[in-house]
């Protein structure tokens, strides 16, 4: 009797998905072949071992068909994942992160912007238009706006770093795909983005020119500094720091 309720009691746990799956990390497999060790844990084959990968989303590792299905949406920042899921992506269940398999781990991006992160369609779309310095990015080169629209940000070696300062009335904005950084009015050794760029220092007596992509001090000037319509000039008849035609207007033009 005691054999035939133990049977029982196996044949019912082998029901479960994922279940009754003997591999385990470390075992030799077939690419691209993955299985559920059990109700929270995959395994994906990569360089023919077996790699095991958490699945904390509430969903877990399930068969759906004739394939496991691995929910990641809980997953948390350094989990590990196999190289042959390279890329694989989804929203965290919060809405406000992308969970991205990188090089072996999971990684959490910040998708800052009003839309959040959206996988309803089966795509993950991750709105980073706004975003904070130090935040994890994907491709080096390209632009975000900080939380309060007066840095433009640059992603670069994997991070989002500052690369202007919009201290202008509009701020930084994203249009588009591109990102638009009003200059205004800057301050001395902030950084700049364009070498041989002119533009006034916040307290307008002062002509500055970017060098080394740092602002730093062209000329005192007599009167005020003004920059206006593709110009950077000292008022009261003080000459530009350089020909005024040469000179970009005070705000960026779109990246």
């Amino acid at each position: 009797m005691t054999s035939r309720w133990t049977w029982i009691a196996v044949l019912l746990s082998c029901g479960l998905p994922g279940c009754c799956n003997e591999s385990k990390a470390g075992d030799t497999c077939a690419q691209g072949k993955s299985v559920c060790a059990d109700n929270t844990t995959e395994l994906v084959c990569q360089d023919g071992k077996f790699v095991a990968s958490p699945c904390r989303g509430s969903k877990g590792c399930r068969v759906e068909g004739e394939k496991h299905v691995c929910d990641f949406s809980g997953n948390v920042d350094g989990d590990s994942c196999s190289l042959a899921t390279e890329g694989a992506a989804r929203c965290s269940i919060n809405g406000r992160r992308m969970i991205l398999c990188h090089a072996g781990k999971y990684e959490l991006h910040s998708c800052r912007g009003p839309k959040g992160c959206d996988d309803a369609s089966g795509k993950v779309e991750c709105d980073r238009t706004v975003q904070m310095e130090s935040d994890p990015c994907i491709a080096d080169n390209t632009y975000s706006c900080s939380m309060d629209n007066k840095r433009a940000l640059l992603c670069k070696g994997g991070k989002y770093v500052v690369d202007e300062y919009c201290c202008g009335f509009k701020g930084c904005v994203y249009i588009g795909d591109k990102v638009d950084c009003d200059r205004g009015s800057q301050n001395n050794a902030e950084s700049c983005h364009k070498n041989g760029e002119f533009e006034c220092s916040l307290d307008g007596k002062t002509m500055l020119s970017c060098k080394n992509l740092r602002w730093e001090v062209e000329q005192k000037c007599a009167g005020k500094c003004v920059a206006a319509s593709g110009k950077a000039t000292c008022e009261e008849g003080a000459p530009p720091a350089a020909s005024a035609s040469a000179m970009p207007a005070a705000s960026a033009s779109a990246r």
